[in-house]
């Protein structure tokens, strides 16, 4: 990549010549010259004076310079010189930077604002009624204050309200799950208490992937427990006096372990003591006021719903931690498959599950996702040869969810679970990716709305009966995402599947949330992802209307005497209890 010397020659002239003229408005600048940054980029070094001390600057000139903006360090970067400045290399944030850069502005106009900031932050301090803020648009949000903190607090809404419940003074037993990644650990409090203990809300007790947990005390105190600034262990232990919490119950904490202070007049603080009692405060992340809000109140019925997701691969995955994530909190998986490193091209599962029950893995994604969801993980494959009994026992627990979701894209399995809804009144959404992935289809059915399941897919069947037969599909791959065209294999993606669940979770919410008011006039949809076939271009949707399903009559047989006084038997027989007829007989 071409310097601003060789990309913006006359520019860089007319830079230089600006920053020699500076002296003539800023009497003590100093322009001590030109140089190389450490990162190969054109800089300026110069000074001037602030107060009775010397700003010793850089201005660093990047080599998208203008359309990218200049910036001002310190020579020195880990000299902190101003309240307004980043970590790492001590960047000082002016009026002018990423966010309001225009190529009109010079390295003449940043130095101006380092000068008018370290002034006015000298006056604020020294004479706060003259000025009582600094001249700078620097404010950090909770990413930025984080970035070089590597060891963080997490402050939930649930560990936040149990501190408001224990809001006597006096010690409390801590639990506290511990990760680390690429060099940051992360503290999560997840239960107060040892004998009655209460488990943080919103977060989950168990699953956390790589996570240790860690003992400690919550010391919650009246005033003002701790002073400002930084502590040693010697000083935290004089500070919190009769609240310590650590000597007679030495033995009960292991070699490390945090001390959380809490009182009303202060911020909860945390600290971890290690094994040579030396003492780490943790950065707070505080989420605790994070009140929601971010899902459509027309979700709210989500929260009362019980779905069944039958089929736990690529398509099932992603609509099911969708669906957590939307509000739903209770699910019914079943799936018999084992997740195999092949799966990971388009599974929503990573290697940590590899070799697990899909349904296993995905039930522990769900609720780290959904603490407190719960989630009936079943190994059996619908459709399948399966032990009779346990699969009645399956069928009667599908009757009491609120919604079925097929994603087998397998037949057997589909008329197994559009018979069962049909005869429980369920709705009923399914879907599948087209081979090659070109695009995929997806459907409803609700009781009283649309026809049935079975009925729904023999309308589909009749529209696309009447289309140009798809290029391929007679060698269409056993996996049903591969297909050969004109020699080339095209095979279905991770997106492509992705797509399909993004619209069949809107299917479903909406099926389970509209009512009548559904967003989707007719019962059954073709999306294409790419240019193929029926489809005029990516992204063309094409409805099917399924109407006619709904008018298909039922056929109703009338019942001779003969048969009226059998059904009658067998009705009595249910009415007498479980095994009433074999205790007769004996």
């Amino acid at each position: 990549m071409m310097s601003p010397l060789q990309a913006q020659p006359s520019r860089m002239v007319r830079e230089a010549r600006l920053l020699q003229a500076l002296p003539s408005e800023i009497h003590t600048f100093k322009l001590n010259g030109w140089g190389k940054a450490g990162t190969g980029n054109l800089c300026a070094y110069f000074q001037f004076r602030v107060g009775d001390w010397v700003f010793d600057g850089v201005l660093v000139y990047p080599s998208l310079f203008p359309d990218v903006p200049a910036f001002i360090r310190p020579r020195h970067a880990e000299n902190r010189v101003s309240r307004h400045q980043f970590g790492g290399d001590g960047v000082l944030c002016l009026e002018y930077g990423p966010d309001n850069w225009v190529s009109t502005f010079t390295g003449a106009d940043l130095v101006r604002s380092a000068h008018k900031l370290l002034w006015s932050e000298l006056i604020s301090y020294t004479s706060p009624r003259r000025l009582k803020a600094p001249l700078s648009r620097h404010e950090l949000n909770a990413a930025q204050e984080a970035r070089f903190e590597p060891y963080r607090f997490v402050l939930s809404t649930g560990f936040q309200e149990l501190l408001r419940a224990r809001a006597a003074p006096g010690l409390y037993p801590l639990e506290i799950h511990l990760s680390s990644l690429d060099g940051v650990r992360v503290a999560v409090p997840t239960c107060i208490g040892d004998v009655s203990k209460m488990q943080v809300a919103e977060v989950p007790a168990s699953g956390w992937p790589g996570a240790c947990v860690q003992a400690g005390w919550l010391v919650i105190a009246q005033g003002e427990a701790l002073h400002s600034g930084d502590l040693n262990l010697q000083a935290l232990r004089a500070q919190l006096g009769e609240l310590w919490p650590i000597g007679a119950r030495d033995a009960n904490l292991a070699h490390e372990y945090f001390i959380v202070v809490h009182s009303p007049t202060n911020k909860l603080r945390a600290f971890q003591v290690d094994a040579s009692e030396r003492l780490t405060e943790y950065h707070l992340l505080d989420f605790s006021n994070d009140k929601g809000g971010r899902l459509p109140d027309s979700f709210r019925p989500l929260a009362d719903a019980h779905v069944a997701i039958v089929g736990a691969g690529s398509l099932g995955g992603k609509i099911a931690l969708s669906m957590a994530r939307a509000g739903v909190r209770r699910f019914t998986l079943v799936d018999e498959d084992i997740l195999g490193a092949a799966n990971l091209v388009r599974n929503a599962l990573d290697w940590r599950s590899v070799g697990f029950n899909k349904v296993d893995a995905l039930k522990r994604d769900i609720e780290l996702v959904a603490p407190g969801v719960m989630v009936e993980a079943t190994q059996l494959n619908i459709g399948a040869q399966e032990n009779p009994g346990v699969m009645a026992r399956l069928y009667d627990a599908l009757t009491e969810c609120s919604l079925v979701i097929d994603a087998t894209a397998n037949p057997h399995a589909f008329l197994t679970l559009s018979a069962l809804c049909k005869s429980a009144k369920l709705p009923m959404v399914w879907g599948e990716v087209f081979a090659g992935g070109f695009g995929s289809q997806m459907a409803r059915s609700r009781p009283g709305l649309d026809g049935d399941a079975a009925s729904i897919r023999a309308c589909i069947h009749a529209y696309m009966a009447q289309l140009e037969p798809v290029l391929g599909q007679e060698a269409q791959d056993a996996r049903r995402y591969a297909m050969a065209v004109d020699g080339q294999v095209l095979v279905g993606s991770d997106a492509d599947v992705s797509a399909l669940a993004a619209s069949m979770t809107q299917f479903a919410i909406d099926t389970l949330c509209a009512g009548e008011q559904s967003e989707y006039p007719v019962a059954a949809y073709l999306m294409g992802y790419r240019k193929f076939w029926e489809f005029k271009q990516p992204f063309d949707t094409i409805p099917i209307d399924c109407s006619t399903a709904l008018l298909t009559p039922e056929t109703v047989k009338l019942l001779c005497p003969e048969d009226v006084r059998i059904l009658e038997g067998l009705q009595s027989a249910m009415e007498d209890g479980p095994d009433a007829a074999a205790d007769t007989a004996s």
